[in-house]
């Protein structure tokens, strides 16, 4: 019986032993040609195999990336794409982590900036709307963050104090929309 125990270790699990079969297939075909040919038909499997690779930026360089890889580099061929050991082993870069503090963090970052935005804007009819949506927002955020009930009073003072007493929501005309409180999934 054959284990893939002990079989060869697969070099990159995510396009199967089928291709890395057909791989070291490849290597060992004499005709040029042929090979060519054969190597094209392996990039085209290699996309079917892994269909989520064409989301990627440049995943016809990757597949013959991956391919000379799975290869060692020893598959001689007319590679389409510039093809070097290094840029397969190359770390991205990493993603900045934003540095900026948050007055209030259940709130999140991006209900600071729209607390800025709605202050900049001149007084009128749109930017009660915004006012009014902002504050929706920060109490279902709130909700979810502490649970049980959030009063309207509560929204409002800390939508006063975001925006540096800029912005005041007068709740004797308006009304937040009562919001329920989160229900907790219970598995019996």
């Amino acid at each position: 019986m054959d284990y893939n125990t002990s079989r060869t270790k697969l070099l990159l699990p995510e396009y199967g032993r089928l291709i890395q079969e057909m791989v070291a297939e490849a290597l060992h075909i004499e005709n040029k040609e042929e090979r060519q040919a054969y190597a094209e038909l392996i990039i085209y499997m290699m996309a079917n195999v892994a269909p989520d690779a064409k989301q990627a930026p440049n995943y016809v360089h990757k597949l013959w990336e991956h391919l000379a890889f799975i290869a060692n580099y020893e598959l001689d061929i007319d590679y389409p794409v510039e093809i070097s050991k290094e840029a397969m082993f190359q770390k991205p870069e990493s993603v900045p982590y934003p540095t900026s503090s948050t007055r209030f963090r259940h709130y999140g970052n991006i209900t600071e900036s729209w607390v800025k935005k709605i202050a900049e804007m001149p007084e009128g009819v749109e930017r009660e709307q915004q006012m009014i949506l902002l504050a929706n927002y920060m109490k279902r955020s709130l909700l979810e963050h502490r649970g049980g009930y959030v009063s309207d009073e509560k929204i409002a003072h800390d939508l006063e104090v975001y925006a540096d007493g800029q912005l005041k929501l007068d709740l004797t005309t308006q009304r937040l929309v009562a919001i329920a409180p989160p229900v907790a999934n219970k598995k019996h």
